[in-house]
């Protein structure tokens, strides 16, 4: 009788052995979720940085060609044909 008490107790201290380590556990998965979280999202924020730097540069430079080839027919020269 008294060895499976013990055994018993042997085993409750088991399962809180094995609770505490999966608790444990958690906690470091739920750290390291939020960390890689944090850093994907940082990532995506950077890129979009560089997307609408992008964007706008391409912006200024089509603006720039647009007002260009407006000057250049205002400025060019009409010739006509008369007979």
């Amino acid at each position: 009788m008294k060895t499976t008490v013990i055994g018993r107790e042997e085993l409750i201290d088991m399962f809180e052995n094995i609770n505490n380590q999966l608790e444990q556990l958690e906690i470091s998965i739920k750290t390291n979720m939020s960390q890689q979280q944090y850093e994907w999202q940082r990532k995506q924020e950077a890129r979009f940085d560089t997307c609408d730097k992008q964007l706008e540069s391409l912006e200024m430079s089509m603006s720039s060609t647009i007002e260009r080839k407006d000057q250049l027919k205002k400025t060019s020269l009409r010739l006509t044909l008369s007979y």
